[in-house]
């Protein structure tokens, strides 16, 4: 299992939990600790950095698709490679302690398997085919329009059910969760980009501040300051985009409320 379907499996027992009719506390702390984890690896934080920069990324010129591939997968140099298969391992055994094995471990895609490639395997002569085919699935993939049919797009969630639960008649079964979770699972649902779009940058500036803040409280503590800075980075360039528009809002949600 790679570190993008880890991500993904992640966020996708956070929506879960808020759609379902059965209560899962469990989830949203899982994903918290996940949050947790990549902040305290520089590896993973890496790994975080990169598979959203090849996610997202587009480029018309195969040239400069190469050349940013490249740049992105030099980030792992100054990386043992054992090392990083070893904290992705860690993130894996957490995951099926967090989820009670029901996870798919070998659901994955093929642009996250490519790049869990390029990312671990050395260069030697029984792995360079692969590297190579691998290299050719993230360049494809960067040097591919990113476009959404919306006739053909699915989603894992029931948007009756979810107004149900979140806008009708509440109960104290789902009493706990707090307004700014319900506009976050609404927006997700969501087909108004603007909408998106605005919460995504709220989201932002809100965070941005909560480091701030904690810049000026554990400024003096160049461990807790590093970290801080790695995720303002992160999370100041970070740009709306529809498609990973579920993941991205969770991925800061997370780190909003951790930084609370």
């Amino acid at each position: 299992m790679n570190f993008g379907t880890i991500k993904n499996i992640h966020a996708k027992f956070l929506i879960d939990s808020y759609i379902t009719e059965s209560k899962k506390n469990g989830n949203k702390k899982n994903y918290k600790n996940f949050i947790k984890n990549i902040t305290e690896s520089s590896i993973l934080r890496t790994q975080f950095i990169v598979y959203k920069n090849i996610e997202n990324g587009y480029f018309p010129s195969e040239i400069s698709a190469v050349e940013y591939l490249k740049e992105n997968i030099s980030l792992f140099n100054k990386f043992n490679k054992k090392d990083i298969i070893a904290e992705n391992e860690k993130l894996i055994q957490k995951l099926i302690v967090s989820y009670n094995d029901t996870v798919n471990l070998k659901k994955t895609t093929d642009i996250h398997e490519a790049l869990h490639n390029l990312i671990t395997l050395e260069k030697k002569a029984e792995t360079i085919n692969q590297l190579h085919e691998s290299f050719e699935v993230v360049k494809k993939w960067l040097t591919t329009p990113k476009t959404v049919v919306e006739s053909t797009k699915k989603t894992n969630v029931d948007p009756k059910k979810f107004l149900d639960i979140v806008v009708g008649k509440y109960n104290e079964k789902y009493s706990t969760i707090s307004e700014e979770e319900k506009k976050v699972i609404k927006t997700i649902l969501s087909n108004d980009n603007v909408e998106k779009e605005t919460l995504l940058k709220d989201m932002i500036k809100e965070s941005i501040k909560l480091i701030n803040h904690n810049l000026k409280e554990y400024g003096d503590n160049v461990e807790i300051k590093s970290k801080l800075l790695e995720s303002k980075d992160v999370i100041y360039n970070l740009e709306f985009n529809d498609e990973t528009f579920k993941e991205d809002i969770l991925k800061i949600y997370g780190l909003k409320n951790s930084l609370s």
